[in-house]
């Protein structure tokens, strides 16, 4: 059951789930609920660990060609594409990975207070997908001392 919520934009989530949707949210429940299942048909999904911090301000997407591709998409690959990833600022260390066909091809450090967005130019077709992780002040931190996942992102597909 899809529990109507006050969704802030073109973006639903959940306490561990977000589903990207292709239109603009409807005010309409029946229609939002329409568009979730097509996102989750569609593999456009993100799954989030709220307690470490809030969705607001990520972004992954690749852009070819002046197109942009997100989530769930398929693309064939054109020597143009990059990685487009966004992080909020944030007073705390986080680490970016982007991640082809299972293995990691890019790890990047975002210091506290940092901007983005980070341009990462791909070389060749494969699974694409993106991984945070923080590495938060908290009680946990003083027990645990390591990064912890924060976004873990659907592949995008580059063919």
């Amino acid at each position: 059951e899809i529990v109507d919520c006050d969704w802030s934009s073109d973006v639903c989530s959940s306490d561990l789930n977000v589903v990207f949707l292709k239109s603009p949210k409807s005010g309409d429940f029946e229609t939002r609920k329409k568009q979730v299942y097509e996102g989750l048909r569609e593999g456009r999904l993100a799954v989030l660990y709220q307690i470490v911090a809030p969705f607001d301000g990520n972004d992954w997407r690749i852009d070819c060609d002046g197109k942009t591709f997100t989530v769930g998409d398929s693309v064939s690959f054109k020597e143009s594409c990059e990685a487009v990833i966004t992080t909020p600022v944030t007073p705390f260390v986080k680490v970016v990975r982007l991640v082809k066909n299972g293995e990691i091809i890019r790890e990047v450090v975002v210091e506290p207070g940092s901007k983005s967005p980070l341009r990462v130019p791909l070389k060749g077709a494969g699974t694409y997908r993106l991984e945070v992780l923080a590495q938060k002040h908290t009680a946990l931190r003083i027990l645990l001392n390591r990064l912890v996942p924060y976004v873990f992102y659907n592949p995008i597909y580059l063919q």
